[in-house]
């Protein structure tokens, strides 16, 4: 059994997303480890100061360079900057984590940079675990062959849907890959109470590449009039409150913006909500594991892949994700 293990992933970056797929890796890893077992884990995180709770007893190491410009860029910012895979010699196994990190469309250097991780543990003979990803379009050859290195390198592969084994397929790994959820889908049944709904309809968008202001300006505005219609409380709900350019589009509709510091506290608001009309991705599982009704934006395939092949009600889909780690913990 490994005794120290690094998760690495997007975490700490102030995505409350992907704040709850962490959780969700270290509710399970806790769950299929057992009680009494020494176990040490590190998490690549970003910084900010989000969803403090879940990272408190967990170590902390910064993000990795993934290039020489990037390595420059970490030294002249602080000399006495510790080096991120300083960790590495301690490492038993690393568990490359979710949610949808392999796609070139929001930025064409993804899969060059999970690859350079990849790349690093394999120098170090540190086993490494593909652990709750989705795989998103591959535009160029480029990514489609870093991935391609990425997928066979790993001792084993979990992905979110149905899909992303279908792409897997698609681009020639033959491994054998498992299918269960989205982790964070483990720890929101956890943390999950009973509370009152309140007359509020939670809205949810975010800025991205094909959907423009004017678009994203209509959906809202077509929610917030359903609201009134419903007598219901138009409310936004922020998920990544550290980014400034998207708080001040919210805020622009003039109705309140909820500008949650955890995802704790977003999932509870997505729970007292009667009806909610929400684009994230994680938004769109809050709601799912709160029950809440909800309508979607779906403006990414790993949406439609979500609500494809989701059936929350299904406890073993869930527990599919904790057996995944049992062979290697």
């Amino acid at each position: 059994m490994p005794k120290n293990i690094l998760v690495i992933g997007n975490y700490g970056a102030g995505n409350l997303g992907d704040d709850a797929i962490f959780a969700g890796i270290l509710e399970n890893i806790k769950t299929v480890s057992g009680e009494g077992k020494q176990m040490n884990v590190f998490v690549t995180h970003g910084g900010k100061r989000t969803s403090t709770k879940i990272y408190q007893n967990v170590k902390k190491v910064p993000f990795a360079t993934s290039g020489f410009l990037s390595e420059l860029k970490r030294k002249l910012k602080s000399p006495l900057a510790k080096d991120p895979w300083a960790v590495l010699p301690q490492i038993d196994m690393a568990i490359i984590g979710g949610g949808g990190l392999m796609t070139d469309v929001e930025s064409s250097k993804a899969p060059k940079i999970w690859l350079s991780q990849a790349k690093k543990c394999q120098k170090m003979n540190i086993p490494y675990l593909v652990y709750g990803q989705s795989v998103g379009i591959l535009k160029r050859k480029k990514s489609r062959a870093r991935a391609k290195k990425f997928f066979n390198g790993a001792r084993a592969i979990h992905m979110r849907d149905e899909k992303s084994k279908q792409r897997l397929r698609d681009l020639g790994i033959e491994k054998d890959i498992t299918v269960g959820t989205d982790l964070a889908f483990n720890w929101l049944k956890k943390v999950k109470t009973p509370l009152t709904q309140k007359d509020i309809y939670l809205l949810n968008v975010r800025l991205w590449p094909t959907y423009s202001k004017e678009m994203l300006r209509e959906e809202v505005e077509k929610a917030i009039l359903e609201a009134e219609r419903d007598q219901l409380k138009p409310v936004m709900l922020s998920m990544e409150p550290f980014n400034q350019t998207e708080l001040n589009f919210l805020r622009s509709f003039g109705i309140e913006t909820m500008e949650a510091p955890c995802a704790h506290e977003a999932f509870k608001a997505m729970q007292v909500a009667k009806k909610a009309r929400i684009m994230r991705l994680h938004a769109h599982i809050f709601a799912l594991a709160a029950g809440t009704h909800f309508s979607s934006i779906s403006y990414a395939p790993k949406v439609k892949d979500l609500l494809h092949s989701h059936k929350i009600n299904e406890d073993h889909i869930l527990k599919v994700n904790q057996d995944f780690l049992k062979a290697y913990l």
